[in-house]
């Protein structure tokens, strides 16, 4: 993992009102389920070319547990993360109000040349 010091990371994200914050995107992916499912996941996701994940986070429907999960494969001589969100039934818990399970994904991915 990178660590980036103060300055790498005013270049990367800058303001949050400025030019700079243009720079990363954020991206955020929900897959909906049946309630009676006990596992549903995000599907997995990775950088686009010349982009690097930054931050990642997992979420899920009341009643489940979301918790991410990466993978790294080395696909034409370049390394790739890919990134997941797992999400299980606690037991005993009651189905969500909705009828639905939602497992969500949220990450940002900055261009390369900036970090």
């Amino acid at each position: 993992m990178t660590s980036l010091n103060t300055s790498e990371v005013e270049n990367i994200f800058g303001s949050l009102s400025g030019q700079a914050m243009a720079r990363c995107r954020h991206e955020s992916f929900s897959i909906g389920s049946s309630s009676v499912q006990d596992v549903t996941d995000s599907g997995e996701y990775y950088a686009d070319e010349n982009f690097i994940i930054t931050g990642a986070t997992c979420s899920s429907s009341s009643g489940f547990v979301g918790s991410m999960e990466t993978r790294r494969t080395t696909e034409g001589g370049e390394e790739r993360t890919y990134f997941k969100c797992k999400c299980v039934r606690i037991n005993g818990s009651a189905a969500p109000p909705s009828g639905r399970v939602e497992c969500r994904i949220d990450y940002w991915q900055c261009p390369l040349s900036l970090v």
